[in-house]
């Protein structure tokens, strides 16, 4: 675990790269299978990947391991 700014790091892998749009499960149920996932494909190239980071108990942030490498080289 790293400390930076004076709040503790955790690394977590789940939170690496989740597609920044898909398409909602309610649209998805009316739509043919085939569709969906080439629409789901054409959104990830489109709009790519987020690194989400979650801050919990107010010293802790929980990031995925590519946010966490784009962290280190800022320092």
């Amino acid at each position: 675990m790293d400390i930076f700014m004076g709040m503790k790091v955790v690394v977590n892998g789940a939170l690496d790269g989740k597609p920044r749009m898909t398409v909602n499960e309610k649209f998805a149920e009316l739509m043919p299978a085939d569709f969906v996932t080439d629409l789901n494909a054409w959104m990830l190239r489109r709009f790519g990947r987020t690194d989400d980071q979650i801050i919990m108990y107010g010293d802790t942030v929980v990031m995925g391991r590519m946010a966490y490498a784009k962290l280190k080289f800022m320092q």
